[in-house]
């Protein structure tokens, strides 16, 4: 058989195969529209956290009813959550201030000053109380004491000034146990010396 003739079977499989190759080719121009398009709306998401008032309607007008209504909730939850953090933020560093400075409104002035020189900011309640504390202690030299309420105390007996205290044989029950042990009063053992 001669390479320079091509069978009827054979011009039949080649024409299959094109046919193949193109359908597939049509496949893979449609996947790649619907990527782009796909990639796009991320695009377009990303684009409405950053745009202003009048960016975010005109993306949003692309969108379909269930997309802007996600978008909305999305919107409305993260500002409840940011609201929510910088409350408790602010709570928690009227709380350290309130401790550390009291009613001295020149050393809460200074403390927050200070604080503003710190590089980055606190994500937590417990790195605003850090920072505030380094920050009195870069103010007034001196390292923050706990509070009244948390310091340790040692306990002392308390005696009234008023009461008398009274051996055991000056009372009555105490005559009367000593009488009986030894036979006599202890006043007149007293007495004797």
């Amino acid at each position: 058989m001669d390479d320079s003739q091509i069978t009827p079977e054979q011009i039949a499989e080649l024409q299959a195969k094109a046919d193949k190759a193109e359908h597939l080719e049509e496949q893979l121009r449609e996947r790649d529209e619907r990527l782009a398009k796909v990639q796009d709306k991320e695009l377009n998401f990303e684009k409405l956290r950053k745009a202003s008032k009048e960016e975010k309607e005109k993306l949003l007008s692309e969108f379909t009813s269930k997309e802007r209504m996600l978008v909305d909730e999305m919107e409305s939850f993260r500002r409840e959550s940011e609201d929510t953090r910088k409350e408790m933020m602010k709570n928690a560093k009227e709380s350290v201030l309130e401790d550390l400075a009291g009613d001295n409104e020149n050393l809460r002035k200074s403390i927050e000053e200070q604080a503003k020189e710190f590089i980055g900011d606190p994500k937590t309640p417990q790195e605003v109380e850090a920072r505030l504390r380094k920050s009195y202690t870069l103010v007034t030299n001196l390292k923050p004491r706990s509070a009244p309420i948390n310091r340790f105390v040692p306990s002392t007996s308390y005696t009234s000034p008023n009461v008398r205290q009274q051996k055991f044989v000056d009372t009555d029950e105490g005559r009367a146990t000593f009488k009986q042990l030894f036979g006599r009063e202890p006043g007149a053992i007293l007495k004797k010396k």
